[in-house]
């Protein structure tokens, strides 16, 4: 049996449009309903890279007809020292039957337990090592009145 080893990157938080008003739903396109919610910022932290979400991105969240919730979300990074990294990931939100009834209606949970896969592209020189890495994240979709965040633990495996 092979042994899952992982090492830390970073911890992340990341804020959404509060407002479903902010937010675009494409409707049913045969997979399930499509949801667009911009990323509007945050920050990340970890032993070997630390900066911000850029106001530049959204989560493409798809509510299958299974009723799984299915994250898709495209971000820019700036490291400190200026460098962008595009971060892709997908995964998958725990939600009940109820919860992503609610969803379809425009009202988010107070909070849901996400585990994604995160992959990340960059062009500059000190963070090639990135583009090699899978990774993996588990965290916490957060909404509040006026408030909605992500807040990961992102791993490289190793």
């Amino acid at each position: 049996m092979m042994e899952l080893k992982t090492e830390h990157l970073f911890d992340a938080h990341f804020t959404v449009a509060p407002s479903p008003a902010d937010w675009m739903v494409a409707g049913d396109g045969g997979y399930g309903t499509r949801v667009i919610a911009p990323v509007t910022g945050g920050t990340f932290e970890g032993p070997k890279l630390k900066g911000t979400a850029r106001n530049f991105g959204a989560d493409w969240l798809l509510i299958r007809h299974d009723n799984v919730a299915i994250v898709d979300v495209r971000i820019v990074l700036e490291t400190g020292d200026g460098a962008l990294i595009h971060m892709y990931y997908d995964g998958v939100l725990d939600l009940n039957e109820e919860q992503i009834k609610k969803m379809l209606q425009g009202e988010f949970p107070p909070e849901a337990r996400a585990h994604t896969t995160p992959r990340f592209e960059t062009g500059h020189e000190k963070y090639r090592w990135l583009n090699k890495l899978k990774a993996a994240a588990v965290g916490k979709v957060v909404r509040k009145p006026n408030e909605f965040y992500v807040d990961y633990s992102v791993y490289a495996l190793r």
